[in-house]
């Protein structure tokens, strides 16, 4: 049974937990699973027989919706991920166990995680399109308006396209204002690549291109919001898997997100630097 929680004014939301063993099959066994919002306190627990998912309901969702999920089988090892709580919506969090008697498996596969370890164009477009609506004051099915300063531009969300031109990623989309018509503004972040990795970095343009009035008024805002949501994709890849972000890079074709261990920051550079399969003569001098 549950803990009982407080009354609380903020957002909610559910997490369907599927708990299975190496093999793909249901985990079938008692377990005692323990949810600690990493913002604000509060703590749950759940017990259970691991037989089929199960819906934990009434979560604190966004802004305060991140838990660290712990979970401990009566069998099995204890194991933990972190997942992030959207309002009104269930996230999905698979988590595998090996028994306490068996060497560790190898990685899960992206089908247990919500955001796979490399994003193409439609999918991260996808993605990308719900983070312009940050600063929306009201919606349309193909557009929105934002409000900023007494301003306001109408923001055409059914036009944003995302591509790849390694080592860049371009976002583009349509404005439109009384005052200049209708526009597309285009941002561009430049990422690492395997041979030259990055990190959490990337560079990007000083002006936005395009209009030059609506670049002006509204590229910052444009590009900050494409980037913010470049890093929670990051933040939100690695906290499924119970690790740190590591590095963006552009590979085969997609936006690939890179997680470790978290580390000394001297250490999270070497690695940076010397990706595995390197040696130390492939570093920059």
């Amino acid at each position: 049974m549950q803990t009982e929680v407080k009354q609380t004014q903020e957002n909610t939301g559910s997490l369907r937990l599927t708990l299975v063993t190496d093999d793909g099959s249901p985990l079938n066994e008692n377990v005692e699973i323990r949810l600690s919002n990493r913002d604000i306190t509060d703590d749950r627990v759940v017990h259970a027989v691991a037989s089929q998912p199960l819906l934990i309901p009434n979560l604190l969702a966004f802004p305060h919706g991140l838990y660290e999920v712990t979970v401990f089988p009566e069998k099995s090892e204890i194991e933990g991920r972190f997942v992030n709580i959207s309002p009104d919506q269930t996230a999905e969090l698979c988590i595998v166990f090996h028994g306490k008697d068996k060497p560790p498996p190898p990685p899960p596969p992206d089908t247990c995680f919500q955001i796979p370890d490399t994003l193409m164009e439609t999918d991260l477009t996808g993605r990308l399109r719900g983070a312009l609506t940050t600063s929306a004051a009201s919606t349309t099915a193909d557009a929105i308006v934002w409000q900023d300063k007494g301003d306001e531009v109408v923001v055409h969300l059914s036009t944003l396209q995302i591509r790849f031109a390694a080592p860049a990623v371009f976002a583009a989309v349509d404005l439109e204002s009384d005052q200049t018509g209708r526009h597309t503004l285009i941002v561009r972040f430049v990422f690492g690549d395997a041979q030259d990795p990055a990190g959490l970095f990337a560079t990007t343009d000083e002006v936005v291109r395009g209009n030059s009035q609506l670049a002006a008024r509204w590229g910052p805002i444009f590009r900050d919001l494409i980037w913010s949501a470049l890093t929670r994709l990051s933040s939100d890849h690695a906290a499924e898997r119970g690790l740190a972000p590591l590095r963006f890079s552009i590979d085969s074709g997609g936006l690939t997100l890179s997680a470790s261990k978290s580390i000394p920051l001297p250490e999270r550079v070497k690695q940076i630097l010397n990706p595995p399969g390197t040696t130390g003569q492939n570093a920059p001098r």
